[in-house]
């Protein structure tokens, strides 16, 4: 798959085999290294989209502080982020592969190019974990914000749609 992306093209071919190869067969320290820095881009995400919802929040009147609107964001966060490990584990297992074992919309599309749109839609858009997350975000804004149940739905999945369609945009770039 990365050898189909711009940079994967663009990448000479006996520089793209080491790191094939390398792949294969990461030292310990690689392996840390990845499992720290996969941590903490969720870690950064999470603190990213708690920082736009607070600001949302904000502009719309919510009584809550961003300590409140961090702490409702970092648990229901947790919903995607741990339990789709739980959930995807034996697919990982069963397929000997991390790639193609999705749990939402996208396990419909496994003939689609994994660089396709629609799948990098479904993919993004298509996650029943992450919409779990948004509910729980938008019950915890009912009551940190004191918001209506439409106010909260507003607030809490109309910029998460902005920075999910942003990140699909992005990724396109170098597809």
């Amino acid at each position: 798959m990365v050898r189909e992306t711009k940079i994967g093209q663009m990448m000479p071919a006996d520089q793209w085999q080491q790191q094939y190869e390398d792949s294969l067969a990461p030292s310990p320290v690689k392996r840390l290294i990845d499992g720290v820095s996969a941590g903490a881009g969720i870690w950064i995400y999470n603190f990213i989209l708690a920082a736009v919802l607070a600001l949302f929040a904000k502009l719309a009147g919510g009584a809550g502080t961003f300590k409140q609107t961090l702490g409702v964001v970092f648990w229901a966060m947790l919903i995607p982020s741990v339990l789709v490990l739980v959930l995807r584990l034996p697919l990982i297992f069963l397929q000997q592969t991390v790639m193609g074992t999705n749990l939402g919309l996208a396990a419909l599309a496994m003939d689609a190019e994994r660089t396709s749109l629609i799948y990098q839609v479904l993919v993004s858009f298509g996650d029943f974990l992450t919409w779990w997350a948004l509910a729980v975000i938008v019950i915890g804004f009912r009551q940190a914000h004191a918001f209506s149940r439409v106010t909260a739905i507003t607030v809490a999945v109309m910029p998460w749609l902005l920075l999910t369609a942003a990140g699909v945009g992005i990724g396109r770039l170098f597809m």
